[in-house]
């Protein structure tokens, strides 16, 4: 939702709280806004006190409800699913799941982090805050940026720095960390007194969660067309899937030295045999996984020792529910 929207959405709440009357605001007439929920593209219509969420083959008929901030939409008689926007931002959740956090395309996320190696440097934006850290400004205060949109898709915050001109660009380009090989979901450019370092912006984990990712080749071999195998990474750290036979489920964890996956607990359900060789290739090699990338077609690569490869493509559709 574009901030003037947000601006009058915010001054009629004002208004009513004045009032007496409900502290929800809607649009009068309607509105579409394109999201993306990490990997899962969301488009939202708000028209009157009511907006629908098409979230992958998902469509949410909510309605407006109180709320302390933004603008807050709930399936009727259902607290646990609901779409909360706040500015270019929104959280969705789908019966008690929470999805990553959904950016309107074109913008960027309220908090961003970026960051470059040799010379290293790492940049804080929170808003309209800018904080720039180097090694000899390991501690800085938070200066106010100025943002505008580039020509070329980009988005420049600068700002005054000790005296100094800073530009900060971003892009949201796939990104990879000079030293550590880490995929992000942005690019970022950092120029200090006309000084311009390269660097990486973002949460890696953006670009892993919100869509399940269908298995097509384990240690570079293909895997038929008609074996399901599937892989999805939700925002509170589980993993669960089809291990061509089983469902399976665990937990993962992705930091600066990689991505772990595991303890993985599985179901029972015996298949054929050539089902059932995959489903064991396929636990045994999660349990290995150090680490992720993303190809050059978009596709998930999982890597273990040894430069043993997993390849998974992306497989947009309803959104998965699991029991928490």
């Amino acid at each position: 939702m574009s901030r003037f929207i947000i601006l009058c959405l915010a001054t009629l709440t004002w208004v009513c709280s004045l009032a007496g009357c409900a502290t929800q605001p809607h649009a009068t007439q309607n509105l579409t806004v394109q999201m993306d929920c990490g990997r899962l593209p969301v488009t939202v219509t708000y028209a009157d006190e009511h907006a629908t969420v098409n979230a992958g083959e998902a469509e949410l008929m909510l309605k407006a409800v109180r709320s302390a901030s933004g603008a807050k939409y709930q399936l009727p008689d259902n607290e646990q699913t609901f779409f909360w926007s706040k500015g270019n931002s929104a959280y969705l959740q789908i019966a008690g799941r929470l999805w990553p956090d959904c950016i309107e395309r074109g913008s960027l996320p309220d908090r961003l982090q970026a960051r470059g190696n040799e010379p290293f440097w790492k940049t804080d934006v929170h808003g309209d805050q800018l904080t720039v850290r180097t090694p000899d400004n390991p501690d800085p205060t938070p200066v106010t940026g100025h943002r505008q949109a580039l020509a070329n898709g980009g988005i420049r915050i600068s700002a005054q720095v000790d005296g100094v001109e800073v530009v900060l660009d971003i892009y949201q380009q796939l990104c990879k960390d000079s030293m550590t090989g880490m995929p992000y979901p942005y690019r970022a450019e950092l120029t200090r007194d006309q000084i311009l370092a390269q660097g990486c912006a973002g949460a890696p984990e953006n670009l892993l969660q919100g869509a399940a990712w269908r298995v097509i080749a384990i240690d570079d071999e293909l895997v038929a067309e008609d074996a399901i195998g599937t892989i999805e990474f939700f925002a509170d750290g589980l993993v669960a899937g089809q291990a061509f036979c089983n469902r399976y489920s665990g937990r993962h964890t992705l930091s600066g030295e990689g991505l772990r996956i595991g303890p993985l607990a599985s179901t029972r359900m015996a298949c054929s045999e050539p089902l059932m060789v995959l489903e064991n290739r396929l636990i045994q090699y999660l349990d290995q996984v150090i680490g992720f990338d993303i190809g050059t077609n978009g596709e998930l690569v999982l890597l273990a020792a040894d430069n043993r490869r997993l390849s998974a493509r992306l497989q947009i559709d309803q959104p998965t529910l699991h029991a928490q």
